[in-house]
């Protein structure tokens, strides 16, 4: 019954520690580093690169919800707002706002990547590497729609 016991008290020591890895690594932005470093590196011969801007946002801004589009939209403008008010004409140009996903395509400067880094708003940056960006496709694919 003891054995018993023990393998009890170490199975919630387990999980426990579990749940305080995984807070820590959540509190810690997860941005990735090799895309930062892509990044960081084309800066170097250039005032401004474009990427691709994740934000974190909410439960209504997650791709699979569809219940309430309207509440969606707004949720998505309000984070993309957020984040954006944050900076200025010196750290982004050419913004778009993806409009159903929590995402900002643009174009940035040594000094807006700073900035997105340090806001915890901010989930990924990518490096764009597309000739039309993921902001572009999803503009077309809107205005084939209409």
């Amino acid at each position: 019954m003891r054995k018993l016991g023990v393998i009890i008290v170490l199975g919630v020591l387990l999980i426990s520690l579990g749940f305080i890895i995984a807070e820590q690594n959540e509190s810690n932005n997860s941005i990735e580093n090799h895309e930062i470093d892509k990044i960081k590196n084309k800066l170097e011969g250039t005032e401004f690169v474009k990427v691709i801007i994740g934000l974190k946002g909410s439960e209504f801004t997650l791709p699979s919800y569809q219940k309430n589009i309207s509440k969606k939209l707004e949720d998505v403008k309000k984070i993309q707002d957020e984040v954006l008010s944050l900076l200025t004409e010196e750290d982004i140009k050419d913004i778009t706002k993806l409009k159903y996903t929590a995402k900002i395509g643009g174009k940035i400067s040594k000094s807006g990547l700073e900035k997105l880094l340090q806001n915890e708003k901010v989930k990924n940056i990518w490096f764009d590497e597309q000739p039309l960006s993921l902001a572009d496709k999803e503009n077309k694919t809107e205005n084939e729609n209409c």
